[in-house]
Order: structure tokens, then C-alpha cells, then sequence
């Protein structure tokens, strides 16, 4: 491929402002609103922090997982792992 095509295949930066968003919005959700549900509902304060806390360590630990995300396998199969893991069987009952 010639240098050109390569600087033609890039992704504009405002996809990657799209795909972090929702992520994003997920945790300010859980750690504001769902925390205060929960802590209106008589949760303690330690449990609501343990719950906030277990969402977010996989998160805090993202610089070490994403350099083997980015540079093993393809687009499209971890792609395709992704939608394997995240699959729920149906039963037929709807």
C-alpha cells in the first residue's frame, strides 16, 4: 500500500468520541445514580462502593489489557470473540 492510502485509511478522531461516550455515560450512571438509588433504598455505603468499585477495576487495569487487545488477532476476530461471549442462548420461551 502506498503512503498515500494508509493516510486515507485513518479514522477521524471524533469515531473514537462516539465509541468512548456510551462507556462514559455507563459510568457516571452506576457510580451517581445508581449509587444514589441503592442508597435510598437502605444499601450501605460500603456495599454501594464495593459495587462501583468492582465495575471500575477492570477499567483501571486497561493499560495492560489493551496493548494485547491491539496487537493480537484481527479486527474481526476479536470482533467475533466479543459477540460469542456477550451471546445469550435462547430457550424459546421469548
Amino acid at each position: 500500500m502506498s503512503r498515500l492510502s494508509d493516510l486515507q485509511r485513518r479514522t477521524h478522531p471524533v469515531a473514537y468520541l462516539l465509541l468512548i461516550l456510551p462507556f462514559g455515560a455507563v459510568s457516571g450512571y452506576l457510580s451517581v445514580a445508581v449509587a444514589y438509588a441503592l442508597a435510598q433504598k437502605g444499601m450501605s455505603v460500603a456495599q454501594i462502593g464495593l459495587l462501583v468499585a468492582l465495575y471500575m477495576a477492570p477499567q483501571a487495569w486497561r493499560f495492560l489489557w489493551a496493548p494485547i487487545v491491539d496487537t493480537t488477532l484481527t479486527r474481526k476476530s476479536w470482533y467475533l470473540i466479543g459477540a460469542t461471549l456477550s451471546a445469550r442462548e435462547r430457550d424459546g420461551h421469548g
